[in-house]
């Protein structure tokens, strides 16, 4: 939806601000054509909003293991582009919630 959003609404108004034609999806608010000086400057606001942001690997880790917890592995690794499996299992996580009513349902001590 919020993709949507900014090709539909956020992407025109910028072109129209800038006065810039392109088919590039992501725009600068400057005059240039490149992001890197506007991905730093995202990256900067995010890490005063949240303290606990460290980088962009940070952001691509924490949604690999969520897609983890909604898709099987197979469509995570799609998702996440990566070659072989074994790249995407490495962001598997224990579940130990599961683990710990696991252990109190068959716990002879319980």
């Amino acid at each position: 939806m919020e993709l949507m959003e900014y090709i539909n609404e956020i992407r025109p108004q910028i072109l129209k601000q800038t006065k810039k034609s392109t088919e590039q999806l992501l725009l600068p608010l400057g005059s240039s054509l490149r992001l890197g000086n506007t991905l730093q400057k995202m990256l900067k606001e995010l890490k005063k909003i949240n303290h606990k942001f460290i980088d962009v690997k940070q952001l691509r880790t924490s949604v690999i293991v969520g897609w983890l917890k909604q898709y099987n592995l197979r469509k995570v690794q799609y998702l996440a582009g990566h070659k072989y499996i074994s790249s995407t299992e490495r962001y598997k996580q224990d579940d130990l919630e599961s683990l710990h009513k696991a252990i109190e349902q068959f716990h002879p001590f319980s």
